[in-house]
């Protein structure tokens, strides 16, 4: 997680080193909002296109974007400037198809899941792709 007035540099280390593809922003135990690539991509129109080259050949996309970024001299920016607030959550008690439901009406990939307004997990699609698959079994 982050802290809203945490700059992008040090926020980005932990989504780098675990392979993390999005990043609850938290302040006094509640999730504020998300930092995700797509966050990052609308500092910089150019980084796009480059990031998608970079999955597409297997590359370390994120080592790239936060390599761009402090190219860009925005390691400083602080989190709260770039990410997506509020953010789209579910429960876990929400049901495969409601939680795709929610991806699908907010366009995004990812879910924070929140139990009590506590961050508990992420759902992506990958997830949710999965428990289709094994309900499907």
């Amino acid at each position: 997680t982050a802290k809203p007035d945490e700059s992008l540099r040090e926020a980005l280390d932990p989504i780098v080193e675990r392979h993390c593809s999005i990043l609850p922003v938290i302040e006094n135990g509640q999730c504020l909002g998300v930092v995700s690539a797509s966050d990052l991509l609308g500092l910089e129109y150019d980084f796009h296109e480059t990031l998608i080259q970079k999955e597409h050949q297997g590359g370390p996309a994120w080592y790239w974007l936060t390599h761009k970024i402090a190219q860009a001299g925005l390691g400083n920016l602080p989190v709260r400037d770039v990410m997506t607030s509020p953010p789209i959550t579910v429960a876990p008690s929400t049901t495969i198809a409601e939680a795709a439901g929610v991806l699908l009406e907010n366009a995004v990939h990812r879910a924070v899941v929140l139990e009590n307004g506590r961050v508990v997990g992420i759902v992506s699609t990958t997830d949710l792709l999965r428990g289709f698959t094994a309900e499907a079994v």
